[in-house]
C-alpha cells in the first residue's frame, strides 16, 4: 500500500488529469484488457467536465441567459479547469466564480457579471441555509418604549446583504424570468437583501438608507446605532416602514436586550 504522501500525489495527479483534456491519462488505468485506457479515461473526463459545466448553469441561470451557452462553456470550462469542486455538494460550487469573472478577459467588457454572479451564489446560500424561526411582530411591540433604542437583533442565517454599484438584483431577476432587460439602466446601482424566512427565497432592493440601516443591525449595533447610520445617509429615512419591511422579510430570528 502506498504512503500517504505517494496516495495524495496520485489524488491530485488523477483530478488534474481529469480537468485537463491536454494532459494524459495517469499511469496504471488499465481496461480489462490490461492495457492503458486511453479512450475510457477521455470518456470519464468529459463526463465529469459536462457535469460540473451543468452545476453551474444550474446555479447561476441568469449568467447563462445574459452570455448565451456557448460563451457559457467556455467560461465555465475555464472555471472548472482552475476550480475543482471542494466538496460533494454541487448545488453550493461556484463560491469562486463571481472572483473568475472578474479576471476572464473574453468578458472584460461586462464588468456587472461578477455582481450578478454575487447574487446568484447568495441566492443558493440563503435557499440551502439552516432553518430558524423568524422574529415576528408582536416581540418587537412588546419592548418598553424607554429600552427599544438599546435592543440588538440576531441575523437569521438565510440573511444577506449586499451592495453593487450595477442593477445586479434586477439583472438576476429579470434573466431567471426570462424577462425583457432592454430598459435596465447599467449605471444605477443597488442595494440587495437576500432571506428566506420559510420556503421560498426572497430578494429585494433596499431604499436609500436600508443598506446602513440592515447592515447596522446585522453587525451587531443597536436599533438606535442603525437609525442614526441611516439617517445620516437620508434625512428623512423611513424607521417604521424599514422596521416593518425586514420583520415581513424575516430578516432577523430573534430579539435581544443591549
Amino acid at each position: 500500500m502506498p504512503d500517504a504522501v505517494t496516495a495524495d500525489i496520485g489524488q491530485s495527479g488523477f483530478s488534474n488529469a481529469v480537468r485537463h483534456p491536454d494532459v494524459a491519462t495517469p499511469d496504471g488505468l488499465i481496461g480489462p484488457d490490461g492495457a492503458p485506457s486511453d479512450k475510457r479515461f477521455s470518456v470519464y473526463r468529459n463526463n465529469v467536465m459536462s457535469s460540473l459545466i451543468d452545476a453551474l448553469a444550474a446555479n447561476f441561470p441568469a449568467i447563462l441567459r445574459l452570455i448565451g451557452d456557448e460563451n457559457f462553456v467556455v467560461l465555465a470550462r475555464d472555471f472548472v479547469i482552475q476550480n475543482p469542486p471542494e466538496v460533494p455538494m454541487l448545488f453550493l460550487y461556484g463560491e469562486r466564480f463571481a472572483a473568475h469573472l472578474e479576471q476572464f478577459q473574453p468578458l472584460a467588457d461586462y464588468p456587472y457579471l461578477a455582481d450578478v454572479a454575487r447574487v446568484e451564489f447568495a441566492w443558493l446560500q440563503s435557499y440551502h441555509a439552516a432553518d430558524e424561526s423568524v422574529l415576528d411582530s408582536a416581540e418587537l411591540a412588546d419592548v418598553a418604549a424607554d429600552v427599544v433604542g438599546g435592543i440588538k437583533f440576531s441575523p437569521h442565517p438565510a440573511t444577506w446583504v449586499f451592495r453593487s454599484k450595477w442593477p445586479a438584483a434586477t439583472l438576476v431577476s429579470r434573466n431567471r424570468e426570462e424577462g425583457d432587460c432592454s430598459d435596465i439602466d447599467l449605471t444605477a446601482g443597488e442595494d440587495v437583501l437576500i432571506t428566506r424566512p420559510f420556503l421560498d427565497v426572497a430578494m429585494r432592493i433596499l431604499p436609500p438608507g436600508g443598506y446602513e440601516f440592515t447592515t447596522g443591525l446585522a453587525g451587531g449595533a443597536t436599533l438606535e446605532e442603525a437609525a442614526g447610520s441611516a439617517l445620516a445617509v437620508v434625512e428623512d429615512f423611513d424607521l417604521p416602514g424599514q422596521i416593518a419591511g425586514m420583520l415581513e422579510c424575516g430578516i432577523f430570528s430573534e430579539i435581544k436586550n443591549g
